[in-house]
């Protein structure tokens, strides 16, 4: 049971769920939502950023976000961190963590003649969101080249498969703004593993996708966000 706190959007719908209710795991095939509270703590731990220590603190802490993919067309969801509150206070897993469910039925549909699921895979991506200093609303990169130099961004994503127990490290990358040509662009640091692409289990129990995002600007962590992308069920 977790108590949530988040903003969805689905398309062109806001739906905006506040922390004071207990809402129970989500049946397959429909939608879940967050809690954003500042979880992931844990003792005697050490120096997170030390390599498998660090990846072990994150993939065991609760998560401040989880969205379960539906059956049916689902639009392209994004789902927010709101502030950067991930990065303060005791936690030792200094980033926001958002699980993505994908279900057997999960961007699916039924084929009328044969009744058979037709289901497609689904993409995603993450970053920033609505940067002070972006061009626009909802912007992921500075807009000037004072801020761009000062932009980082760390992402890390692990999978829980049907059956699993744990979650393993599937990707990581560290990233850094570079200004060029007028346009500000994320230089790659270091990066490990592959991007996953989400698909849906076998069985009844839904594939975990955990994605683990810091973004700083100026020393200060931003709002983040996790983007999927649905291609119709085919």
């Amino acid at each position: 049971m977790h108590f949530w706190i988040m903003t969805i959007i689905i398309g062109t719908l806001d739906l905006a769920l506040y922390s004071g209710c207990v809402v129970p795991a989500p049946d397959p095939g429909s939608v879940g939502t967050t809690d954003a509270a500042p979880n992931g703590e844990a003792e005697g731990l050490g120096n997170v950023e030390q390599g498998i220590l660090f990846f072990d603190v994150c993939a065991t802490a609760d998560h401040d976000a989880v969205y379960g993919v539906p059956a049916g067309a689902v639009g392209n969801p994004s789902i927010r961190s709101g502030t950067g509150f991930y990065a303060y206070g005791n936690r030792l897993c200094p980033y926001w963590i958002a699980d993505v469910w994908m279900y057997y039925n999960s961007n699916c549909s039924v084929d009328p003649q044969t009744q058979q699921l037709l289901c497609s895979i689904v993409h995603a991506s993450a970053g920033a969101f609505d940067l002070p200093s972006s061009s626009g609303y909802g912007g992921a990169l500075p807009a000037n080249a004072y801020d761009c130099s000062r932009y980082t961004e760390k992402i890390r994503i692990y999978e829980e498969l049907a059956g699993a127990s744990l979650f393993t490290l599937v990707h990581s990358s560290n990233a850094t703004g570079v200004w060029s040509n007028g346009v500000c662009w994320l230089s790659v640091t270091s990066s490990s593993g592959s991007w996953p692409v989400l698909h849906q289990p076998q069985g009844t129990t839904a594939n975990t996708y955990r994605f683990l995002v810091n973004a700083t600007l100026r020393g200060s962590a931003q709002q983040s966000s996790v983007s999927l992308r649905t291609a119709p069920p085919s």
